[in-house]
């Protein structure tokens, strides 16, 4: 809405946007607006125009379902094709995260630890350890769900997981032995209807697909209403 107008204007292809499905936004520290769309890949607007962000590979990457601004002022995007990552003017897509049975991913989250994590659509959970290397987690190897819309990291550094058979949690002691190779018995509590959910299936794809506020409050979508998890009473 421009400054002064008591109406809202369109924000389409007067400004360059080809796409009116838009799965995630994101304003950096220069006031440049980012945007994933559905089918047409990533615009920049800068207050006054609006570039479509050229992709190395000279496709259009459908679905950008998060645009992830790291510390180091790295930008990386989670897309159905990949992870791709922004230099020089370009998105690189990153042949060496094509680690898991799809490319379809749907989010990126960094922990304290300073390790990515990477949730997809279908094929579980990628993660980067500080020292470059990867460790996969599937249904084969302690996840209970291979689809991995959410993820969340709590005061006590403890994980919380959700997808399409519902909301988990992984104690961080249990995922210390996991990285340190003293354990390959991943332990992972399940919460569902059962627990209180309105339905075990979340709703992701789009960013934020999740929020943990500082009162330590987990909200996630649903495909029917909205869960609020208080993570601090877990036990």
């Amino acid at each position: 809405k421009p400054p002064g107008d008591d109406h809202f204007q369109p924000f389409k292809s007067q400004q360059g946007l080809d796409d009116a499905a838009i799965l995630s936004i994101y304003e950096d520290y220069e006031g440049s607006v980012w945007f994933g769309t559905h089918q047409s890949g990533v615009y920049k607007f800068n207050g006054e125009t609006t570039e479509s962000v050229k992709i190395n590979t000279d496709d259009r990457v459908p679905a950008i379902r998060m645009i992830y601004h790291d510390s180091d002022d790295s930008l990386l995007f989670a897309t159905d094709s990949g992870i791709g990552v922004y230099e020089k003017g370009e998105i690189m897509m990153l042949d060496q995260f094509n680690l898991l049975s799809t490319k379809n991913f749907r989010v990126i989250k960094k922990d304290a630890d300073g390790r990515y994590w990477f949730g997809s659509y279908g094929g579980g959970l990628l993660i980067r350890d500080t020292d470059g290397t990867f460790l996969t987690l599937t249904t084969e190897n302690g996840l209970l769900d291979n689809t991995v819309s959410q993820i969340e990291f709590d005061k006590a550094g403890n994980v919380w997981l959700a997808g399409n058979l519902g909301i988990f949690f992984i104690d961080k002691q249990e995922m210390n032995l996991l990285f340190s190779d003293r354990t390959h018995d991943l332990k992972i509590a399940r919460l569902g209807v059962n627990e209180g959910l309105p339905t075990r299936e979340t709703t992701g794809g789009f960013m934020p697909s999740s929020l943990l506020n500082s009162q330590g409050k987990l909200f996630v979508p649903m495909v029917q209403g909205l869960a609020m998890i208080d993570t601090e009473k877990m036990v």
